[in-house]
């Protein structure tokens, strides 16, 4: 139960943290930052975390593992879909 209870914290804020770097990026591309996006980011592995130290402590590395893969590729796959959206203006 300690493993699915991770999984899913990691899984639910690492994405919470993609998504809010991701508006804060675009609200920096279109001129209008918004400080709240990257201040709010901050806080979602620090609670995640927190939690699962909480609720399933043998899984912790487990947990920021997923988050930081959750980054990666999310990064990775905003790269790719920026690069289509280029291809098909030209």
């Amino acid at each position: 139960m300690e493993l699915i209870v991770a999984i899913v914290l990691a899984i639910v804020f690492g994405g919470l943290q993609f998504f809010l770097l991701w508006k804060g990026i675009r609200s920096m591309a279109n001129h209008q930052l918004k400080i709240f996006y990257f201040v709010a980011q901050f806080f979602c592995p620090l609670v995640a975390l927190g939690l699962c130290v909480w609720l399933a402590k043998d899984w912790l590395v487990l947990s920021a593992s997923i988050i930081c893969g959750i980054l990666v590729v999310g990064a990775i796959a905003y790269k790719v879909y920026m690069q289509k959206q280029e291809r098909r203006k030209v």
